[in-house]
């Protein structure tokens, strides 16, 4: 006992002097998956796997850290969907295999909230926001605590999503028996895309015009290809823009993140912010209803299930994030229906488009049951 006492005391003095001289005793943080390398990262986790966009190996802007993002599969910090593991570093207190970063999913699928080991393994509060614009190769690191407000940015080094074949996935809606709108980015530059039906269905769609500066697109199914469209569809009604008031009650049908929730059309709600865009653009309406990737050229009905405009597009969440700190929330905006009827004079033929007056209110399910035979799902 006498020994023990001893030792104990040399103990408490050696972290005395750890604590009067300054220097930090770092615990070291855990590691989920063991002294895990660049090449077993890829081989064990991403190599012939599916990944979340997130997932991937990157590097910090300063060089200092080297991280695999990597879903959390294990029973620590499970309020969690990834770890953020060093792979490689050149700063002193850390070693290969530690948690860096812990991220959580939000609605919005380039965002994420979470947390940040700094240096000294202090945990701040952070938001992590892939920029689509370059293929999610680029993540924008925010972080913000009592004393810290800084944001830096990683690149990402595996895998290359500027190679390979990339999928785009939109939605389009029948405005006559053989046409369909969409938004000019879901089609692009494309001459053909896919088309794809409730029943499970699909054909070739040719687009006949595109409006670039309005985000606007139509499609037309031809040829042989006209008999198998099922026998279901139906072109949806055209409303009336100017009897749009802020506040109305609006619900837009598509397919987000197909990756994830699938190829099932879904409907959502909300209302109708402004009748004008950003910078009071007239063209837009800005509206609650959430928008997410796949949303794209779908149709934006009001209560009594006619369409008032084509969901187009979100205020960028990684532009906001970096210059305002701020992560923006449902802020989605809808070309006004105008601007397609005024394109549709462009296609050289007798076209029938189904307006009406109605002014006899539906329900959420009422207006999926009466719109959704229109919907169809756009690949390229």
């Amino acid at each position: 006992m006498k020994f023990l006492n001893v030792s104990m005391f040399g103990i408490v003095l050696l972290l005395s002097f750890f604590v009067l001289s300054g220097c930090a005793v770092i615990i070291n943080n855990p590691k989920p998956y063991g002294s895990l390398q660049r090449s077993d990262v890829i081989s064990q986790y991403f190599e012939g796997k599916k990944r979340d966009a997130i997932e991937g190996i990157w590097m910090l802007e300063n060089s200092q850290y080297e991280i695999a993002f990597i879903k959390n599969d294990t029973d620590i910090m499970t309020e969690y969907d990834f770890f953020g593991i060093i792979t490689d570093t050149n700063s002193l207190g850390w070693n290969i295999g530690e948690i860096k970063c812990a991220l959580r999913r939000t609605v919005q699928p380039e965002l994420f909230l979470g947390v940040y080991y700094m240096s000294d393994k202090r945990k701040i509060n952070a938001t992590f926001a892939l920029d689509d614009k370059d293929h999610g190769n680029i993540l924008v690191v925010k972080l913000q605590g009592r004393d810290i407000n800084e944001k830096f940015f990683m690149a990402r080094l595996y895998p290359d999503n500027n190679s390979g074949v990339h999928t785009v996935s939109g939605t389009g809606f029948f405005i006559s028996d053989t046409l369909i709108a969409t938004n000019f980015h879901v089609v692009a530059d494309e001459d053909e895309v896919s088309v794809s039906f409730a029943d499970g269905s699909s054909l070739p769609a040719k687009v006949v015009t595109r409006d670039k500066s309005n985000d606007l697109a139509i499609l037309r199914i031809s040829g042989d290809n006209i008999a198998s469209i099922p026998q279901s569809v139906c072109p949806v009604v055209i409303g009336n823009v100017s009897s749009v008031r802020e506040g109305d009650l609006v619900y837009t049908i598509g397919f987000p993140l197909p990756g994830t929730l699938g190829d099932t059309a879904r409907i959502t709600d909300g209302i109708i912010n402004s009748k004008v865009g950003i910078e009071n653009d007239p063209r837009f309406f800005q509206m609650s209803v959430a928008a997410h990737l796949g949303n794209s050229g779908g149709p934006l009905l009001n209560n009594r299930g006619q369409v008032i405009g084509v969901v187009s597009a979100v205020l960028d969440p990684v532009y906001t994030l970096v210059s305002y700190g701020v992560v923006p929330q449902n802020a989605n905006f809808s070309i006004k229906i105008t601007y397609l009827v005024n394109l549709l004079d462009q296609v050289k033929e007798d076209i029938s488009v189904t307006s009406s007056d109605n002014v006899e209110t539906m329900s959420g399910q009422q207006i999926m049951d009466v719109v959704r035979p229109a919907i169809v799902r756009i690949q390229r």
